[in-house]
């Protein structure tokens, strides 16, 4: 690869992964993450600061908590901003502090060695800048910060561990909420920087909303409310619905009330039938069936499965993401998955219709593919490739 590009970027499981990289590559690279660390992160986290820097203050003048888990974003928080000068917190509960060993995955006693060494690192940091590190499980260490941080609530690289196992620990204590920013003074900015705030509130979508906004070009954005697959992909669009044209949308549906994801399918397709497109038009939403039997891994599935030694094995009776609308559209063609299952016809020919009546017979010709063992590894053909726009 190092001869191929003048520069490599690698997001990676484990920092060993990047640091060999780097030794044998002829090109630099770039750690784009890793359990141990996540600078690029941290450098645009430090340009946002800089630009919002409260009035008479430089930067080494100013506090940064963090609340919550010790992630690697975290550590880089405390790496950057040591460095830097400022005062960093971390606001957490114990066995998730930075000095209990971060996201590190091995023993008490190699955790602990893993915790001290970040530790030293900081430590060395702010006998250089002038800087202080503090970790604390006491609210009253966020009292005076100028910036309020918070990441997610889950350890990527942690063994297997319930979601709810998490809430227990984090929720509410952790949470950011306005009566957090209270204790970290008037003064303190948030939302503006901050990285999580209340699930679907209106505090987040209009955050949101200003900034894809401003990112993508764009003039409205539409939220739905839930995706079908929280736990691999956090709820994807892709598998939901998707634009055929300006004003036309398809959406996931199915008339099963048993379905696992019919309440989901329901409630999306209401959103959407009920949206206006920034031109204030009503948009028109065409109904995709789901396949009618919900995919399930089997043993004889899980077998055929190549298994890399960071990734979480697939298990006998473990549910599949599997729908139609995670479709791929190319130059005149929509490549669409299949499962085995006696919908798959009906969802390659529904498709060909909406898209004859959309774009007129012919524009576009709908053929199936059969993806099993890409939704195994999660997403489908949609996931897995990146059309590219006519200039």
């Amino acid at each position: 690869m190092g001869s191929l590009v003048d520069i490599l970027m690698a997001r990676v499981d484990r920092h060993a992964d990047v640091v060999d990289l780097a030794k044998y590559s002829a090109a630099p690279v770039i750690n784009g993450m890793s359990e141990f660390n996540h600078p690029t992160q941290e450098l645009g986290d430090l340009m946002t600061m800089i630009e919002n820097l409260p009035a008479g203050k430089k930067i080494e003048d100013c506090k940064l908590a963090f609340v919550g888990d010790a992630t690697q974003v975290c550590v880089s928080l405390m790496f950057i901003a040591s460095k830097m000068g400022m005062d960093f917190v971390q606001f957490g509960p114990k066995g998730h502090q930075i000095p209990d060993g971060a996201l590190h995955v091995g023993t008490p006693e190699e955790r602990e060695a893993f915790g001290k060494k970040l530790m030293t690192i900081a430590e060395e940091n702010c006998r250089v800048s002038g800087g202080t590190v503090t970790i604390s499980d006491d609210i009253s260490c966020i009292e005076g910060a100028d910036f309020v941080y918070t990441d997610v609530w889950y350890g990527l690289y942690d063994e297997e561990v319930s979601g709810k196992s998490y809430m227990d620990v984090f929720y509410p204590k952790y949470q950011v909420t306005m009566d957090m920013m209270d204790v970290a003074g008037p003064d303190s900015i948030w939302p503006a920087y901050a990285h999580a705030f209340e699930p679907w509130s209106e505090e987040l979508r209009a955050y949101m909303d200003e900034h894809l906004k401003a990112y993508l070009g764009v003039e409205k954005v539409i939220w739905v409310r839930e995706g079908i697959d929280p736990e691999e992909t956090n709820g994807h669009i892709d598998d939901v619905a998707t634009f055929i044209a300006p004003g036309v949308m398809a959406c996931i549906w199915t008339d099963d009330p048993d379905y696992p994801f019919y309440e989901q399918c329901h409630a999306a397709y209401e959103t959407l039938s009920n949206a206006t497109d920034a031109q204030g038009r009503q948009l028109k939403v065409y109904k995709l069936p789901m396949p009618v039997n919900p995919l399930y891994m089997d043993q004889a599935s899980c077998d055929t499965i190549d298994i890399d030694e960071n990734a979480e094995p697939r298990v006998a009776d473990e549910p599949l993401i599997a729908s139609y609308m995670n479709y791929l559209v190319t130059n005149g063609g929509v490549i669409v998955p299949q499962y085995g299952d006696e919908n798959d016809q009906l969802a390659v020919g529904t498709l060909q219709a909406i898209y004859d009546e959309v774009w007129g017979e012919g524009a576009y010709r709908c053929v199936g593919v059969q993806s099993e063992q890409v939704v195994y590894g999660g997403g489908n053909i949609h996931c897995i490739t990146q059309q590219e726009p006519k200039a």
